[in-house]
């Protein structure tokens, strides 16, 4: 927060990185463009959403994740994944990751490969039901599972380790409450 030149209260966002000392025309980067945009992407990310947009967000994630990883174990996999809250690491058992990973690229799918037995699944908020319906099918040879998503969901109850809790208030200002959700 700061003041504008009448006195009045302004937003004034400030963001530095390693080269933006250096002048334009001796830089050899992109560095700071690139940076600056992905700073300002997430601050209009942040203000659109509002905390309890963020927090709804982030609600759906850990969801469709614990959706994900009960239905990996229905199908017999193991999640081998503790705590988790968009990703998860899955032991494929006496499957292959390269087997696995050839499957889900047919599908348009990306995992990381963690070793030849092992692989992890990362979701966002762009993760629709369609898409875990994709990676069960995935897991399962090609074949739809003997569950519904619906099914699954009903089983979920999303707990976390009282110390992952967040004690503190963010996105307190009020910018991040101006826009209708």
């Amino acid at each position: 927060m700061s003041r504008d030149s009448r006195g009045r209260p302004a937003l004034r966002l400030s963001l530095q990185t390693r080269e933006q000392h250096i002048r334009r025309e001796k830089a050899t980067s992109n560095v700071c463009t690139a940076q600056a945009l992905l700073a300002n992407m997430a601050a209009l990310y942040a203000v659109y959403h509002g905390p309890d947009g963020l927090k709804k967000i982030a609600a759906r994630i850990r969801l469709l994740t614990g959706i994900l990883a009960k239905g990996l174990e229905r199908l017999g996999f193991r999640v081998v994944t503790g705590t988790f809250f968009d990703t998860i690491r899955v032991d494929l058992g006496k499957k292959s990751a390269a087997e696995i990973i050839k499957s889900a690229e047919a599908r348009r799918i990306n995992f990381r490969a963690i070793d030849a037995h092992t692989i992890g699944i990362s979701l966002d908020e762009t993760t629709m039901e369609k898409d875990l319906i994709d990676l069960f099918h995935v897991f399962n040879g090609g074949n739809p599972p003997a569950f519904t998503i619906a099914e699954l969901a009903s089983q979920i109850e999303i707990t976390y380790p009282v110390s992952l809790a967040r004690a503190s208030a963010f996105l307190a200002h009020p910018v991040f409450q101006s826009l209708p959700q």
